[in-house]
């Protein structure tokens, strides 16, 4: 078994909703993870995010073997016919984890803070080993003796100095300077996401005014891609088509929500040529 990691780096604000009907403020929740509480995207929105993404530089063959369908067989040199059956696609898609989301700023010199926990980071550092990820890419807790960083709906711990700070510039180019800086999880399960206030126009008249709630822009999740293709062919397509393009995840797409920058973390066996 080989794999990579896909990290996503959110541009803008993405909401990828969790189905259910809410009788509370909020009439749009995010989807979050059943067993952490974070928020997350499922299997079934990376893949397809991804396959949406990818059909404008991938025929419907290579779609097919990636993610799985009727791949047309050839049969003579002139024709060619639809396989009998659909065949399920080389690649497996799982969970989009969240990494770290940033917070507004009540203290510092900066406008908000990228924040994290031990289970978030533990859960990151296991996947690289499991998935046998280039070690250097793991996160390592780096010294950080200034009081932590005040972020709005979090009460300082008797101005102690935070227990590290994690560089997240081993995650691509385009996280240079960037850290996250992390809060136990019962602290950060207590923060919420922001809600932002939807309008329903009928005819140029506000008749519905509605709740959203979003990931905000700068968050970071990471989700493993796998497969069992001794010859790693399709992760390795997938990773050259993928590596520092810009994709879009979830709904409203048409407002600009959801596009994130994608890096690609590789194991000693997944080599682009």
């Amino acid at each position: 078994m080989s794999a990579i990691i896909v990290v996503l780096k959110c541009l803008t604000n993405m909401h990828v909703g969790n189905g259910e009907v809410n009788y509370n403020i909020i009439d749009n929740e995010v989807e979050h993870d059943p067993v952490t509480g974070y928020p997350t995207i499922n299997s079934s929105g990376v893949k397809g995010a991804l396959r949406e993404f990818l059909t404008s530089s991938l025929n419907e063959n290579e779609i097919a073997e990636i993610f799985g369908g009727r791949v047309s067989k050839e049969t003579t040199g002139h024709a060619t016919q639809q396989g009998n059956a659909p065949q399920q696609g080389k690649l497996k898609f799982l969970p989009a984890n969240m990494l770290a989301i940033p917070f507004r700023a009540s203290s510092g010199r900066k406008p908000y803070y990228k924040i994290t926990t031990p289970s978030s980071l533990k859960r990151f550092n296991d996947a690289i080993d499991l998935f046998d990820i280039a070690p250097d890419k793991k996160m390592v807790k780096e010294s950080y003796t200034n009081i932590p960083p005040g972020i709005e709906g979090y009460t300082l711990p008797n101005q102690e100095p935070v227990d590290g700070k994690y560089s997240l510039e081993r995650l691509g180019a385009h996280f240079t300077g960037m850290y996250a800086y992390p809060i136990e999880d019962e602290v950060f399960r207590s923060l919420a996401l922001p809600v932002l206030a939807r309008n329903c126009l009928e005819d140029g008249r506000s008749c519905n005014l509605w709740y959203e709630e979003v990931v905000p822009h700068k968050s970071v999740f990471y989700f493993p891609v796998v497969t069992e293709d001794v010859n790693n062919k399709w992760l390795a397509r997938l990773t050259a088509t993928l590596e520092g393009k810009v994709v879009q995840f979830g709904g409203n797409a048409s407002i600009g929500y959801g596009l994130c920058k994608v890096s690609i973390l590789q194991g000693a066996s997944i080599q682009t040529k």
